[in-house]
């Protein structure tokens, strides 16, 4: 390509997804491409394209795809060229900072990364501690519950809503500050509640 473009992955496991290409990239086969026609703004096209809901022209079971002749008929608004480009500017931009702040946090988890394997093996210390550490089994480190769930048949358990209740579902990252679903008072009494632990 000697000019930038757009591509949309047609089929696959990305199927949907869309990037914004330099020229002089090559297109794989797996994509579509677009070079907007005259008095469209390429990066204005590309941030436009990212608000459509792609997946729902999906096809396929095996090998999931779209074409362009589904999705084409997709009907969007355009403001005149000049609103289109500082538009696209503006955008553009905020992804540059974001980049930016992707690249620091991706440095912060590395450098977390590498502290706790040299915390975890000793050998990194505070001045102020020499002694070794002691050993102990995991079974050791705290103490072991499991849930349970409250019928889900019984409306009254969850609503109205207002004891976090944790399923697996929620669990998706260090912090828990909500859950999809909550208990009520009946409910809270068929759930088990965790001790709360003073630091």
């Amino acid at each position: 390509m000697d000019s930038d473009y757009i591509s949309i992955v047609k089929d696959g496991s990305g199927v949907g997804n869309i990037s914004f290409h330099e020229k002089n990239t090559s297109v794989v086969n797996t994509s579509q491409y677009i070079l907007p026609k005259e008095n469209l703004n390429i990066h204005f096209i590309f941030y436009l394209l990212q608000t459509i809901n792609l997946n729902k022209y999906k096809t396929g079971s095996t090998i999931p795809h779209i074409y362009f002749k589904d999705y084409s008929i997709e009907k969007v608004k355009i403001p005149k060229y000049d609103e289109q480009k500082k538009i696209g500017i503006l955008l553009k931009n905020l992804d540059a900072k974001i980049e930016i702040l992707d690249n620091k946090l991706q440095m912060c988890q590395n450098f977390k990364k590498y502290l706790m394997q040299q915390i975890f093996t000793q050998k990194l210390r505070f001045t102020d501690y020499i002694e070794e550490w002691k050993t102990i089994k995991l079974k050791d480190v705290g103490e072991i519950n499991t849930g349970n769930t409250p019928s889900t048949k019984v409306n009254e358990y969850y609503s109205p809503k207002k004891y976090l209740w944790v399923t697996p579902s929620d669990i998706s990252s260090k912090y828990i500050f909500d859950t999809a679903k909550r208990l009520s008072d009946e409910g809270a009494k068929k759930g088990r509640f965790v001790k709360k632990i003073v630091y």
